[in-house]
């Protein structure tokens, strides 16, 4: 008697978990699901990537982003570590008005990046790049619209022509070497860091090197690879300071630029001051 009540207890059990289980697909398929764009300026797409969202518990929304294998519903679980996360992501509002730098969390079983977005203007188109390097692959870079991807976007407030090649940030000053480069030809983008008119030795390591920079082409929103490093160093050694734990910093930094199209460039660089603080610098780059 026993046994059989244990039995059934069993079965009862089992049903209930299968439709759980087939309630969690059903509500999923019902959840918004957006096909990523690859956006990496020379790169090369081996996996897809879907976004999803829903509202967020005190408000805003969550978003959740899951690569694939190309041609197989099988996620991409493993990845490897690049500026010291397994994902960068970057929101920017349409109008390039704002810029958002997060690093977010991810379900190491699922391989879902998880990240809550608040203070979003629904009069505004907001695109989020996700940026990330399986394990067994290459860097990939994916374009979604944050909110209903048919939200017309709004056109930038501004010509996009050269910026400053100053911007200052409470004590701090970034400056740039140029905002106008020759376009198709590789170039090396100088950076300065002054701190009260003089230069910012107390800079402290930022994502694994002395700064970390986000560019976008305005026009096709294709996502630049930029890598930050030393002045008088080179990438490949920034990267094997980094891993060895003894990150670069100080205020001569360098990017290596790769040859550009014709066009404007947003570019935003991040510096980390003292008192772990981390300011971000605006600029446009025009390519002519």
């Amino acid at each position: 008697m026993e046994g059989s009540t244990r039995r059934r207890l069993s079965g009862i059990l089992a049903a209930c978990a299968a439709v759980a289980s087939i309630a969690a697909v059903a509500q999923a398929a019902k959840e918004p699901r957006q096909e990523g764009v690859f956006a990496l300026f020379g790169g090369t797409q081996s996996t897809t990537a879907e976004y999803r969202v829903d509202p967020a518990n005190g408000g805003g929304i969550r978003t959740r982003v899951r690569l694939f294998e190309v041609n197989s519903k099988a996620p991409v679980v493993a990845f490897g570590i690049s500026s010291g996360r397994s994902m960068q992501m970057t929101i920017v509002r349409d109008d390039f008005a704002t810029f958002q730098h997060v690093n977010p969390s991810v379900d190491a079983t699922t391989g879902t990046f998880h990240e809550t977005l608040t203070n979003l203007d629904p009069a505004h188109r907001y695109y989020m790049y996700a940026d990330t390097v399986p394990e067994r692959g290459t860097e990939q870079v994916f374009r979604f619209n944050v909110q209903d991807e048919h939200i017309p976007a709004v056109p930038p407030a501004s010509t996009l022509a050269a910026s400053a090649k100053s911007f200052a940030i409470g004590a701090y000053n970034v400056q740039l070497g140029d905002t106008t480069i020759t376009a198709n030809k590789p170039s090396t983008l100088l950076i300065g860091v002054h701190e009260h008119g003089k230069m910012a030795w107390d800079l402290e390591a930022y994502m694994g090197g002395p700064g970390y920079a986000t560019m976008i082409n305005a026009s096709t929103l294709q996502f630049v690879h930029l890598s930050l490093y030393k002045r008088g160093s080179s990438n490949e050694q920034a990267i094997h300071d980094a891993v060895s734990g003894t990150p670069q910093t100080g205020p001569y930094i360098n990017a290596q630029l790769p040859a550009l199209p014709a066009g404007s460039y947003k570019l935003w660089v991040q510096i980390r001051g003292s008192g772990d603080k981390v300011m971000t610098a605006p600029f446009t780059i025009v390519a002519q």
